[in-house]
């Protein structure tokens, strides 16, 4: 009796260890061809011929749709720029602050160029390349309003766009503060401009154009305090580190060859509305190390 139930003790011990390898080893088996395919992302590209792109259409000069309907901009050129070093052609999808990283997780685009800026919290749905611009955030009110700083803000209300930093970062800056969202930046400055809302929030170069592109330019105001800053970069799926180790090498390069500086000048520099230059920013694109081109 003993030898009998020592026996059955030792074969229910073998089939529950030879079970939890088999679930081992299809676990494994599934994560490692998860992340076969992730790591396959280059040369999916390259075998398709086409680099997919989500950017924006309402974000000069980073991107926008111009008067001829085409998507062009600042990070549109960026993506141009790595689509030719991967020798590929570029092909752009029109993206919301909404629709960019479910667009991108649910692999309709290859990449989000679309001012999206490195948070946190996002980084439990998407990966990010380094960062390709550095952009401080604030607020436009009207002169005269009586907002000059942003502890002003407290019981006035501040337009932004859902899923962006400033929607967030205000608030707990004045907690007082009421927040409302719209469509676009153009929506929110209209409210601004008839009065339904007390300011715009957003980064910093936004503002500005919204400014200087108004009927009266003077009549508006960015506040010299910052409510937030960060980077924007490239987003890529989650895990996805070939992908994301191949914009970061090109990122880099382009700060090292001139390319960045160009793209910047072009869109950002002494012939745009802009103005500024590179130094401007006092920031760089991390070099891991200085590539030798």
């Amino acid at each position: 009796m003993k030898t009998s139930q020592a026996l059955l003790r030792s074969t229910a011990v073998a089939i529950a260890f030879a079970f939890i390898l088999t679930g081992c080893t299809s676990t494994n088996n599934d994560e490692n061809e998860s992340a076969a395919g992730k790591e396959d992302t280059v040369q999916q590209i390259k075998d398709r011929g086409t680099l997919v792109v989500g950017v924006r259409q309402d974000q000069p000069p980073f991107s926008f749709e111009n008067k001829n309907g085409e998507l062009v901009g600042f990070e549109v050129d960026i993506a141009e720029h790595i689509a030719e070093e991967l020798g590929v052609s570029l092909e752009k999808v029109a993206v919301t602050s909404n629709t960019r990283i479910p667009l991108l997780s649910q692999g309709r685009v290859d990449m989000l160029a679309a001012t999206v800026s490195h948070y946190r919290d996002r980084e439990d749905a998407i990966d990010f390349s380094l960062g390709y611009f550095w952009a401080d955030r604030s607020v436009l009110v009207k002169s005269g309003s009586g907002i000059k700083t942003v502890e002003d803000l407290d019981g006035k209300s501040v337009g932004a766009l859902p899923a962006t930093g400033t929607l967030t970062e205000v608030p707990q800056l004045v907690p007082g503060v009421k927040m409302e969202t719209f469509k676009t930046y153009q929506d929110a400055f209209l409210a601004l401009q008839q009065g339904a809302i007390d300011a715009v929030g957003t980064d910093r170069l936004t503002l500005a154009r919204l400014r200087v592109q108004s009927s009266n330019p003077s009549d508006y105001e960015v506040l010299k305090d910052a409510t937030g800053a960060s980077e924007f970069a490239l987003g890529v799926r989650e895990n996805d580190s070939d992908w994301r180790d191949t914009i970061n090498y090109i990122l880099q390069d382009m700060a090292v060859d001139g390319s960045w500086e160009k793209i910047f000048t072009k869109w950002l520099g002494p012939d745009t509305e802009y103005d500024i230059q590179p130094s401007d920013l006092n920031w760089e694109i991390v070099q891991w190390s200085v590539p030798i081109l």
